[in-house]
């Protein structure tokens, strides 16, 4: 059986917590072979510490992509402005019936017509 990354954290928060919690009878089950309860315990805790510290790192990686793609997507505006800018003076300054401006005008077109964009993906 394979478990998800939330099974395989459930079931080794229930390990530690059943460890302790049953320490006595685990101890006392067997009195010729030594199980050391909480030595188990420490080294689980030491690995879920170490998990938690390395999720506490992604949130904090993921926050800050989240911060980055906001930024660009702010960029990318600025960029799309000077460039609709540029293209609306050029065209003023080429007449309306240049070639250049008549290309201008397609390619505007074209990429605003949705049917030319493909599918749209929902957002996630």
């Amino acid at each position: 059986m394979s478990l998800t990354k939330s099974g395989k954290n459930d079931f080794s928060i229930w390990t530690k917590q059943m460890l302790i919690e049953n320490k006595v009878e685990i101890e006392a089950a067997r009195t010729d072979v030594a199980f050391d309860v909480d030595a188990n315990v420490l080294v689980l805790g030491k690995k879920e510490t170490a998990y938690n510290d390395e999720i506490g790192k992604v949130t904090a990686i993921e926050h800050a992509k989240m911060d980055q793609v906001k930024l660009a997507n702010v960029k990318l505006d600025d960029f799309y402005l000077a460039s609709s800018s540029t293209i609306d003076s050029l065209s003023g300054y080429l007449g309306k019936n240049h070639t250049l401006s008549i290309l201008i005008h397609k390619k505007r077109e074209s990429m605003s017509n949705p049917k030319n964009r493909g599918p749209r993906k929902p957002k996630a």
